[in-house]
């Protein structure tokens, strides 16, 4: 494996400059609406940047959110099998086939194999979970959904031996999930998270659109507003959150929530605990950072998070955290500091501790709290990925490409 060691931030920019590589990056999504497709975008951007050839392969893409040197293949999958989420691996690999590329980059499991497969989750750890968290009667319809089938299919194949270049790790239980579950030795795994745009996510941003974000979500001066961003709710725990939030017993305490699926299947309990009126809901953003400027801290309660992007966003805006120990990303969170670390997220009691906690004065300040994840930057964390990448082209060649 390439050394991937960390660089100070201000070495990156001092990084020396490779030949030129011709990189493939496959997802089937291409957006900013997600942690993983933030990921391929700012990867795809950083690299093509560094004057890399870069063409990204993908069923949807957001042309406006990549550079205009990025080169965009869109691959056509049908409605019916891209639902079930197949289709785009047979065709984007022979798109990639016949472009030849030196070096290709894979953000999901439905991407293409014998790539460096940036490891975005264990679909097989949050299907045990999902089965855990069932009756014997609702499991059935689970293990024979062929949604789950298929992504399981998928994934043991990119983990089987040869289906992968390189496989990296977004955090060290990503790294222990996978040697357990598919027997890839340890060597063969490098640990390296997802990062953020520390200039889009910056406390002094956040404070620049903090009157004019809240004005437009409709929050009075007084409110009290905690922010949840997800794009799944029922793993990211957000009916132990309504729970909690119904224990501060505080009307000035308000729940903003962002993400793709509305919060329709917990009605009841909003209607039971009496926050129908003290939630809004906002749908996906493509600028999460607006929200991160109408709120006092961020939570995310989460059962299981490979890394969790959204959690080191909002520490670079400078809001307090409370999230749980499970998540990859508690790493960057320096508990009773910048955030509160629970020790058992499905415990409402604890959760409205941990609530009241990040809403006092309690938390460190803004400016402390951006600072904490710096080392988490995009232009360092792909500064790394650009090294992984150089050592699988030059273990393929014994020239050096570009030259």
């Amino acid at each position: 494996m390439a050394d991937i060691a960390r660089k100070p931030i201000e070495a990156i920019y001092a990084l020396p400059v490779f030949p030129k590589m011709r990189v493939a990056l496959s997802a089937p999504d291409v957006n900013t609406l997600g942690g993983i497709e933030r990921a391929i975008v700012e990867t795809a951007n950083w690299l093509s940047r560094r004057d890399h050839d870069v063409t990204v392969y993908a069923v949807r893409v957001d042309p406006s959110v990549l550079e205009d040197t990025v080169r965009v293949r869109e691959i056509p999958v049908p409605a019916k099998l891209d639902r079930l989420g197949v289709g785009f691996r047979r065709r984007a690999q022979a798109a990639i086939a016949g472009d030849r590329p030196d070096v290709h980059g894979s953000f999901s499991t439905l991407s293409p194999l014998g790539g460096v497969f940036w490891i975005p989750s264990v679909h097989r750890v949050a299907y045990d979970l999902l089965l855990e968290w069932r009756t014997p009667v609702q499991r059935l319809p689970v293990r024979v959904n062929p949604y789950h089938r298929v992504r399981l299919r998928q994934e043991r194949a990119m983990f089987a031996p040869g289906g992968c270049a390189r496989l990296l790790a977004l955090a060290d239980g990503v790294k222990s999930d996978v040697m357990r579950l598919y027997g890839v030795p340890e060597e063969d795994i490098e640990v390296l998270p997802f990062g953020f745009d520390p200039l889009a996510f910056a406390a002094a941003r956040r404070a620049s659109i903090r009157a004019e974000s809240r004005a437009r979500l409709g929050f009075e001066p007084d409110d009290h507003v905690l922010l949840f961003v997800a794009n799944e709710l029922e793993r990211k725990g957000f009916g132990v959150l309504l729970d909690a939030l119904a224990q501060l017993d505080d009307p000035s305490v308000k729940l903003l929530g962002a993400g793709r699926i509305a919060p329709d299947a917990y009605r009841a309990q909003l209607e039971r605990l009496g926050l129908v009126d003290r939630l809004r809901w906002e749908g996906s953003s493509n600028d999460v950072a607006l929200l991160h400027a109408a709120s006092d801290a961020f939570v995310l309660p989460t059962r299981y998070e490979a890394w969790g992007l959204v959690i080191v966003e909002a520490l670079g805006s400078g809001l307090p955290v409370v999230t749980s120990r499970l998540a990859g990303a508690a790493v960057a969170v320096h508990d009773r500091e910048t955030g509160w670390l629970l020790e058992d997220p499905e415990d409402p009691r604890e959760l409205a501790e941990a609530l009241r906690w990040s809403l006092s004065s309690a938390p460190a300040q803004a400016h402390a709290i951006s600072a904490s994840v710096r080392e988490y930057a995009w232009e360092e964390i792909v500064a790394r990925y650009e090294h992984v990448l150089r050592a699988v082209v030059e273990e393929r060649s014994p020239h050096p490409v570009g030259l």
